[in-house]
């Protein structure tokens, strides 16, 4: 990220999207479940891709109905997804997370590697954000197992709390053993403490 804008911390981000951080996790929530009240033959053959492009659509529909209309959040809809800016100065997207280190995959155009990389500016401005990813995982059965927000610098995750329980504000510290995990802390919404991450754990 250019020296000009360091990367928000997390308090930082805290501070920006407290009024917000339960309006994003419920919106995964409602798209997971019009997911989950489809009827089963009509999914029953659908790919794993076709699973996680079905999700993000309802995703973006859910969003867009969230903050739309809300004057105090940016909504950019281009090339079938969603980007919700707060104050200026947060970018969120939404993606699938991988296993409770919750990685996520980074696609082969500009766009996606400079979001990785923290180096793309709004649309139409040399305006520098932090960005953030919204995950989401589901569990065997297809509930949704865990929405967060992810921050990543390049290959590093930087922090990343639970979206999920944010009226609970709990710890939920993850085992380190587990074999997707990189021994990272999620720490509920609304805490206010930083997350422990693994400096060289990549997402």
């Amino acid at each position: 990220m250019p020296a000009d804008a360091p990367l928000l911390t997390e308090d930082e981000i805290h501070g920006l999207l407290a009024p917000y951080e339960a309006r994003v996790g419920e919106v995964i929530t409602r798209a997971v479940d019009r997911w989950r009240q489809m009827p089963v033959s009509h999914v029953v053959s659908f790919t794993p891709r076709t699973r996680a492009s079905a999700i993000h659509d309802l995703i973006v529909e859910e969003a867009t109905a969230e903050f739309l209309g809300d004057p105090s959040v940016t909504v950019s809809l281009k090339r079938g997804t969603v980007v919700l800016v707060f104050g200026g100065r947060v970018a969120v997207r939404f993606k699938k997370v991988r296993g409770r280190s919750l990685r996520y995959s980074v696609g082969p155009t500009y766009r996606q590697r400079a979001i990785h990389e923290q180096q793309l500016p709004l649309d139409g401005t040399d305006l520098r954000v932090t960005w953030a990813t919204a995950g989401y995982r589901l569990d065997a059965a297809g509930d949704l197992a865990q929405a967060a927000l992810v921050v990543t610098d390049g290959d590093v995750q930087q922090y990343a709390f639970d979206l999920s329980s944010a009226a609970t504000a709990a710890v939920v510290e993850l085992p380190a053993d587990d074999s997707d995990d990189d021994g990272l802390v999620i720490r509920a919404a609304g805490t206010g403490d930083a997350a422990d991450a693994d400096a060289s754990a990549a997402p």
